[in-house]
């Protein structure tokens, strides 16, 4: 492959709106709390859910794009092009059946690759012919001399000649679609020529910044261009946080959280994280739980089950009372933001708002996201003990995208649900339905789906 001088601009990955908002969904309707890198790694897996924005670092070269697709820094290249990706938009094409050629040859061109007949080299339609076959399909691959001498053959014989007497015994047409009364072209030629005179002054613009669909930017024809997007997307896929910087509008219009936990690994949630006072009075339901939660963190549901209901009742598969008020206090628990569910099912407190706070070297930005990278995996999976005590890091009240702009976030809510003790969950609406996957749904992205709903809260207690 023949090496090519690198681009001098900038390529950027943005989330694709809906595919956001149908996260958003999922991770409103879990109440769980997702990896933030993880969540911007989930655009980039598929063209479908992410935009390229491309950027010229040189004020002298513009950017050039046809329509809403293919961007390049040539403009003649998206000219040679055009007609192609758009002559089904504005022209439609008839086939009619006509007389053969007439005339005694004796041998056809023919293209090794792809078997078509190309005519004797003395029909005045072999130049065309051939030509257009270059540009459709060895343009980019190799010079027109060397495709004359590496693709092109001469074939005799009468059985050659007459089939391709009968692949030009049907002629075909183009008619334009977008005028009132159609205009009639005979030939390829004539209708892309009357389309680069009418409509492609109108599809081509330019500027120093323009972005695509993910799965245009993976069909540039400019190389140059197309090697910037892959080295810039390997770099992204490692360490996304041009991604997570894309993320601040899509947080702050869906109203999320971004906070930091143990191993300063950053979470994304649609609830607040909020450590319960000592002063703060709980019925016996919700308070057994904070209890169990505080003295074994990163415990997930069946464990919590077992240690307060028992082993006999917890895997028992007949639902009870318990099970259902334990799953409706734990529900009121999770969404309130007093316990932490996490994507991988383990349950956790937040930390005391009084935790030591970090020092100089942890506190920078940098860091916390290369840790967060290369920790993701583990927290807060990691089933090693640790006191919630001994806080790593804390909740905070700005996300923590210390190198980004400020995200908003939702204005505080006072606190209602203790003004009176004790508190208890039966005036609460009936436990959300639960997603019980360790990650987001990649399905149920791509098909804008929504949980189904489900009235029994003794769902969220597993049983085996």
């Amino acid at each position: 492959m023949a090496e090519f001088a690198p681009v001098n601009v900038r390529i950027e990955f943005l989330p694709e709106p809906t595919g956001a908002t149908n996260i958003s969904k999922q991770i409103r309707q879990s109440g769980r709390a997702y990896p933030l890198f993880n969540t911007a790694r989930l655009f980039l897996e598929k063209p479908e859910r992410h935009l390229v924005r491309i950027t010229s670092n040189d004020p002298t070269r513009p950017l050039y794009q046809i329509g809403d697709s293919h961007i390049c820094l040539d403009r003649s290249l998206l000219e040679r092009f055009a007609f192609r990706d758009f002559r089904n938009d504005y022209y439609r094409e008839e086939v009619t059946d006509i007389e053969p050629p007439k005339g005694n040859y004796t041998n056809v061109a023919r293209c090794r690759s792809t078997g078509l007949l190309l005519g004797p080299t003395s029909y005045h339609g072999y130049q065309p012919a051939i030509r257009k076959l270059y540009e459709e399909r060895f343009s980019r691959r190799m010079s027109f001399v060397q495709f004359q001498r590496e693709e092109v053959e001469t074939v005799s014989g009468e059985q050659a000649v007459a089939d391709w007497k009968s692949q030009l015994s049907k002629q075909t047409t183009y008619h334009t679609t977008q005028e009132t009364e159609p205009l009639t072209f005979n030939s390829l030629q004539e209708a892309e020529a009357h389309f680069k005179k009418t409509y492609l002054p109108t599809l081509i613009k330019s500027g120093a910044s323009l972005q695509c669909s993910g799965k245009a930017a993976r069909e540039l024809p400019e190389r140059g261009v197309t090697r910037a997007i892959r080295e810039a997307f390997d770099r992204e896929l490692a360490y996304p946080s041009g991604m997570v910087n894309g993320l601040r509008q899509f947080i702050a219009d869906q109203n999320l959280q971004v906070f930091k936990h143990r191993k300063r690994v950053l979470f994304l949630s649609s609830v607040r994280p909020k450590r319960a006072e000592s002063s703060q009075q709980f019925s016996d339901g919700p308070a057994s739980i904070l209890k169990t939660v505080e003295e074994h963190p990163r415990i997930n549901r069946r464990e919590l089950a077992l240690r307060i209901l028992g082993k006999e009742e917890a895997e028992s598969q007949e639902p009870s009372e318990h099970k259902k008020q334990l799953a409706s206090d734990l529900h009121y628990l999770v969404h309130s933001g007093f316990v932490i569910e996490f994507s991988d099912g383990h349950l956790d407190l937040p930390l005391s708002p009084n935790a030591p706070t970090p020092s100089a070297s942890d506190s920078d930005p940098d860091t916390d996201l290369e840790s967060e990278s290369q920790s993701e995996s583990k927290a807060p999976g990691d089933s090693s003990p640790a006191s919630p005590q001994t806080a790593e890091s804390e909740p905070l009240d700005q996300p923590p995208l210390d190198h980004l702009e400020e995200v908003r976030k939702e204005p505080p809510r006072e606190d209602s649900s203790h003004s009176e003790p004790p508190t208890t969950a039966e005036n609460l609406p009936a436990p959300a339905p639960e997603a019980e996957s360790a990650l987001l749904d990649p399905v149920a992205i791509d098909a804008q789906s929504e949980a189904p709903s489900s009235s029994n809260a003794g769902a969220h207690l597993p049983t085996n």
